[in-house]
């Protein structure tokens, strides 16, 4: 190998006849330009260069990840294994608005993904409550929702010659 690195092989036809040698020699490039028929009446000599090189496959670390879903059914894209980063999706649970992914057990913590590391986590739940509301002849205010899953601040009904 020369001190640049490279190296060049050297192959020599002779009357149809082949040898070849492997010198340390200056940096010799070679560009095919088309394919010569029949045999060489004296010799060629056909010059490669070469740099020896290395590669080592490494296989992306693989980290794990708990699920604690609290009832509820996981996405099938947040897989119990991942490399690079985890982009979370949420979970499902009838009854339940899903409030998100926390990686301690005291909902302190929110994450939406994950990268780098084994990690557990928590799905966090509000229960969905149906609203039944007795307005005896009012009507009730257009913003009220019907359905909750947390503290709701409810606007006023009207019925005409009462105060609420």
């Amino acid at each position: 190998m020369a001190a640049n690195g490279w190296s060049r092989w050297v192959a020599r036809y002779s009357n149809g006849t082949s040898s070849s040698e492997v010198a340390n020699t200056d940096i010799w490039q070679f560009t095919p330009i088309g394919k010569v028929n029949g045999t060489p009446k004296t010799y060629c000599d056909v010059n490669f260069a070469y740099r020896e090189a290395s590669a080592t496959a490494v296989r992306p670390t693989s980290y794990q990840v708990v699920y604690k879903l609290n009832g509820g059914k996981n996405h099938a894209s947040n897989t119990a294994t991942y490399t690079g980063t985890l982009v979370l999706k949420n979970p499902t649970r009838s009854g339940y608005t899903f409030k998100g992914w926390y990686a301690d057990r005291k909902f302190k913590k929110k994450v939406t993904k994950v990268s780098g590391k084994n990690v557990t986590l928590y799905a966090k739940w509000a229960k969905n409550y149906k609203i039944t509301y007795k307005l005896n002849g009012g009507k009730n205010h257009k913003s009220n929702p019907k359905k909750a899953s947390g503290t709701v601040k409810l606007k006023s009904p009207t019925r005409a010659g009462y105060v609420f």
